[in-house]
């Protein structure tokens, strides 16, 4: 019985260490200057999140705005801007690739 445990276990850790869409939990300069700096439209990030979308990891700058209807941006590594998507408002077709659940990086 304890070496069947033991053939499941390495068998699980041999499926985990080949997953390639792995999300990378370090955040790209980009994202860390604007938190670090505090200004502009992204001055109240309370967190980020992140996906990976065709191959890329795509972050969440969470703001809570959603819940007063204002736009919650999500970005690429390079701080451009691939998405948004609010509380009450119309959702921009983009919206739909992302998955309900991300994986939180950072939070305040």
């Amino acid at each position: 019985m304890l070496k069947c445990g033991v053939f499941f276990s390495f068998i699980l850790f041999l499926l985990s260490a080949c997953d390639k869409s792995e999300i990378n939990k370090e955040l790209p300069q980009c994202i860390e200057e604007i938190i670090n700096k505090g200004t502009g439209p992204f001055n109240t990030i309370v967190s980020v999140q992140s996906q990976i979308i065709d191959g890329e990891n795509h972050y969440w700058l969470n703001t809570n705005a959603r819940y007063f209807d204002g736009p919650e941006v999500i970005v690429n590594t390079s701080c451009d801007t691939v998405c948004w998507f609010c509380g009450f408002c119309v959702q921009p077709a983009c919206i739909e690739k992302y998955a309900t659940t991300w994986d939180t990086i950072w939070t305040k």
